[in-house]
């Protein structure tokens, strides 16, 4: 391969590299749109959509390693070299040269049924409505848990929940947060103030309190109420999961911190499974 079939495949690696994002950009919004979609004509149009669009990344992600391995084997094809003469220094060797990386993969994930209605929820983030869109979080938490009719959670009710519930819930408020806001960035917060995977730890939980501004001057915020419900917000303060019954208690400290203990494992688990 001379120069010039190099360049050629190096450019269009990158256009494929191009369209592949793109694609993958629209399959995530299409399969977004399914999970929350309840028409069935319009479920199905999605489902073909997503089949096409699964089909033709896996189509770039070929073409992506045929290229890629071709501009590998060129780079370890050998050059002519001139042995020095017997009184001339050995030349510094090159560093050898490491393998390109390798095309993004797609994983398909299966489609699996939510346990609630998330078009209410979507709406309010949309509006950055953040207090009725926390409220709504925890209404289809106790209904997923099917546990509205006590508002409050107890640890065996997470049983009900499916990866694709705590999913959904993520990306809804990360992208309308912006990253601001969701499941998703409070893990990343528990594991900078070193706490340890989906292990609960009262002195991190301390710690992770004061980050996302659920602890002021030393003191949790006793009253939902005190919540920063705006964008400006600490990163990670919403969702709450502070519950109606919770509030009205006088262990609502060792409610709130119950509910937070059962998330941390959960969404660990499923956050893991997705990333």
């Amino acid at each position: 391969m001379n120069i010039n079939q190099r360049q050629r495949s190096q450019k269009q690696r990158d256009t494929l590299q191009a369209e592949w994002d793109l694609r993958n950009e629209k399959l995530k919004q299409l399969r977004l749109a399914l999970a929350i979609e309840a028409g069935a004509a319009v479920k199905f149009q999605l489902q073909q959509q997503i089949q096409a669009e699964e089909t033709e990344l896996k189509r770039l992600n070929d073409e992506l390693d045929t290229i890629e391995q071709t501009l590998y084997t060129v780079n370890l094809v050998k050059s002519p070299t001139i042995e020095p003469a017997p009184d001339t220094p050995n030349l510094v060797k090159s560093p050898p040269i490491e393998p390109p990386p390798s095309p993004p993969i797609v994983v398909k994930s299966p489609i699996v049924p939510l346990k609630a209605d998330y078009h209410q929820l979507r709406d309010l983030l949309e509006k950055k409505a953040w207090q009725e869109a926390d409220q709504e979080t925890v209404r289809i938490i106790l209904q997923v848990a099917k546990r509205q009719k006590e508002g409050s959670l107890k640890a065996k009710d997470l049983k009900n929940f499916s990866c694709s519930d705590i999913c959904m819930i993520d990306q809804l408020w990360i992208e309308a947060s912006q990253y601001q806001f969701g499941f998703s960035v409070q893990r990343n917060i528990w594991f900078s103030v070193d706490g340890q995977p989906g292990k609960f730890d009262p002195p991190i939980f301390r710690n992770f309190g004061d980050s996302v501004g659920w602890r002021v001057n030393d003191d949790w915020l006793r009253h939902y109420t005190s919540l920063n419900f705006s964008q400006a917000a600490p990163k990670g303060h919403l969702p709450s999961l502070r519950f109606p019954h919770d509030e009205d208690g006088i262990n609502w400290f060792g409610a709130w911190q119950d509910n937070f203990k059962g998330f941390l494992t959960l969404v660990e688990d499923c956050l893991s499974r997705s990333s």
